[in-house]
């Protein structure tokens, strides 16, 4: 608790928000390298990698902005995740309701807040989870149409 010493109450709210989606930017990075592992072929890695890459800088800005708001670097924690299962489908599935619920979240975040740097840092993650979902859609579609031949 000594990080939130010289944050207000509202600030607080908000650095536990920002630890909380870094610890799950970490734990889906390490999710869609499982998901890449399984993937069916070439295109769906390269998809796959770029979402990965989207995680890691969501991850990288949230530590920043926790950094800005309390002076203090986030603790590193090593995340774990559920293991990606054998029907793809199903994962890509879940993932692409997973990224919709994280534009969500962070649309809260956006809103609660009328710092503009923050604000940008966000609107950025949200642009990148919403395409990420639009990406895992498009896997999942590709993976259906590849079933019905």
């Amino acid at each position: 608790m000594e990080v939130y010493k010289r944050i207000s109450p509202s600030d607080h709210h908000m650095a536990d928000a920002f630890l909380a989606a870094l610890e799950d930017e970490r734990k889906n990075c390490l999710y869609i390298e499982e998901l890449s592992q399984i993937a069916v072929d070439k295109s769906h890695k390269d998809l796959l990698s770029l979402i990965k890459l989207d995680e890691k800088k969501h991850a990288f800005l949230l530590g920043c902005l926790f950094k800005k708001l309390t002076g203090k670097d986030c603790a590193s924690s090593k995340p774990t995740r559920k293991s990606a299962g054998k029907v793809l489908a199903k994962e890509y599935e879940e993932t692409f309701f997973y990224l919709l619920d994280a534009a969500d979240f962070y649309r809260s975040i956006y809103s609660s807040t009328s710092n503009n740097d923050i604000k940008d840092a966000i609107f950025e993650i949200i642009v990148d989870e919403q395409n990420n979902a639009l990406r895992v859609e498009h896997l999942l579609n590709s993976l259906n149409r590849r079933n019905f031949r």
